[in-house]
C-alpha cells in the first residue's frame, strides 16, 4: 500500500551531498573551495593555504541551483556565479562584497535567462569574465560588468545542469562541458583558426 523507504540509503545519500565540493580556485596565495554548507542548505566558501591547511569559511549562505556553486579567482578577487540571484558577485579574499552585475532577463540580452543563471564563470588572462548558462549560452563581460559580447550558444540536452566553461587564446576558443551528453562543445570566434 505504501512506499518502502530505505532509511539507511537515504541517510548515506544526504551525507554524500554534504561532503560535495562544487568548485576550486587558486590565487597567488590561497586556495578557495565551494562546498555544501555544514548546517542547513546552500554553500560555503572556504579559504586555505596552498598546502590545504588553515581552512576557514570566508562566505556563508551562498545559494546554488541544481547543486552547483561556482567560484573563480581574478587577481585577489573572487568571482562567484550567484545563479539563484541571476548575477555575478565579486568578493575580496576575506568574503567582503565588492560588487555585482547581472539581473534576471527572460529574453537573455544583458541579463541571465532561465530559472537560475549564470551557472558557471571563467576569467581570462585579460580579466574578462565569461559566463555559462544552462541553456548553452556563453557571454563575455568586462571586469565592471559591461556586456562585451554574447559569444554563442551550444546545443545542449535540456534541463538545468552544470555547464563549466573554459577560455583559450584570449577568447579565440571557448569550451563548454555538456555534462548530460558526456561531451564538450567547442565555440570558435568567427575567423579564428582551428
Amino acid at each position: 500500500f505504501g512506499q518502502v523507504v530505505d532509511v539507511e540509503q537515504q541517510t548515506k545519500a544526504a551525507l554524500l551531498r554534504k561532503l560535495r565540493i562544487t568548485a576550486i580556485a587558486v590565487s597567488a596565495r590561497d586556495v578557495f573551495v565551494a562546498a555544501a554548507a555544514r548546517k542547513g542548505g546552500g554553500f560555503e566558501l572556504w579559504r586555505m593555504t596552498p598546502a590545504l591547511d588553515g581552512g576557514q569559511v570566508v562566505l556563508e549562505g551562498l545559494r546554488g541551483c541544481c547543486g552547483q556553486c561556482d567560484v573563480q579567482v581574478r587577481g585577489e578577487e573572487l568571482v562567484v556565479a550567484d545563479n539563484t540571484k541571476h548575477r555575478v558577485a565579486r568578493y575580496d579574499r576575506d568574503g567582503k562584497l565588492l560588487g555585482t552585475f547581472g539581473q534576471r532577463a527572460r529574453d537573455g540580452g544583458e541579463g541571465f535567462g532561465g530559472c537560475c543563471n549564470p551557472m558557471n564563470t571563467r576569467v581570462d588572462a585579460e580579466g574578462r569574465i565569461y559566463t555559462a548558462e544552462s541553456e548553452g549560452i556563453v557571454k563575455c563581460f568586462a571586469a565592471d560588468g559591461t556586456l562585451l559580447a554574447t559569444i554563442g550558444k551550444a546545443e545542449l540536452a535540456g534541463g538545468c545542469k552544470h555547464v563549466a566553461v573554459a577560455v583559450a587564446n584570449g577568447g579565440e576558443r571557448i569550451y563548454m562541458l555538456d555534462i548530460n551528453n558526456s561531451a564538450i562543445a567547442v565555440m570558435a570566434r568567427k575567423g579564428a583558426t582551428r
